[in-house]
């Protein structure tokens, strides 16, 4: 609903995960642009993001590697970062999502799905993925920095008004992320955990024991890992051809705050 709203100019600026959708309209419209890094996926990195699988199936043995999932149930959205990072998994053992019950169920179900039995593992990201796992009848199976690498996973994307009608506004708006994010790098501050209490719902033992995704201190946008999530999507039919990184994304207006921060 967001990317359409950006492409009609009703909202100037949409922080997402990278979709195939987002690259279709790119190939399309050359004014949508993604302009930052809002969260990414990297070796060493706290785990954000995971596949996991209920608590009995794993202790059982009867889930313990990508080739045990064939024909169990799984929660991911097919053409999205949790399809692509059970896609990456089961194709270590030669499987694709044709060869689960793919099935997508939402969040909130996830931990009732785990206790009836209904699901055998879901696709991930903190703080849902901690929730799961304090509920006690769940274990990771596999992250996605083990699976995936460098993984450009979120980014904040601008629309027409920012990119082709007002640059500069675009920039002063930029300027104001980038302060937003060295704060965020702080960490886990006491100011920092009630800010994201008061705006996302969560508790803050939740906030505390959850993985806060990578965020680079400068905004730059890695392409190269955008690009495996690109190939998957063309491959798997979510996209009929690959955007360049020109046409993916416009590094200016994190140059153009950096000069109104004067750093």
């Amino acid at each position: 609903e967001a990317l359409a709203l950006l492409v009609s100019g009703d909202i100037d600026v949409l922080a997402g995960v990278l979709l195939s959708g987002i690259l279709n309209v790119m190939n399309q419209d050359p004014t949508v642009k993604a302009v930052a890094d809002r969260g990414h996926i990297e070796p060493g990195a706290c785990t954000y993001q995971a596949i996991v699988v209920r608590k009995d199936l794993y202790e059982s043995g009867q889930v313990t590697s990508p080739v045990d999932l064939k024909g169990l149930p799984v929660s991911a959205v097919s053409s999205g970062p949790s399809g692509f990072l059970v896609s990456s998994y089961l194709a270590q053992a030669g499987l694709k999502l044709e060869d689960v019950d793919l099935g997508e169920i939402p969040s909130a179900a996830y931990i009732d799905a785990f206790n009836n039995k209904t699901l055998a593992a879901v696709s991930s990201t903190d703080p849902v993925m901690t929730g799961l796992l304090d509920a006690g009848n769940a274990v990771i199976l596999a992250r996605a920095e083990d699976i995936l690498g460098v993984y450009q996973s979120s980014l904040m994307y601008f629309g027409k008004k920012l990119t082709l009608d007002d640059p500069d506004l675009g920039a002063r708006f930029m300027a104001a992320y980038l302060k937003g994010v060295n704060q965020y790098n702080q960490g886990k501050t006491d100011r920092n955990l009630q800010i994201l209490a008061d705006n996302s719902g969560e508790s803050l033992d939740v906030l505390k024991k959850a993985c806060w995704p990578a965020m680079r201190q400068d905004g730059s946008v890695d392409y190269a890992g955008v690009e495996p999530f690109q190939n998957w999507a063309i491959e798997n039919g979510f996209l009929e051809k690959g955007v360049t990184q020109e046409q993916f994304y416009d590094p200016s207006f994190l140059e153009a705050a950096r000069v109104l921060l004067n750093q």
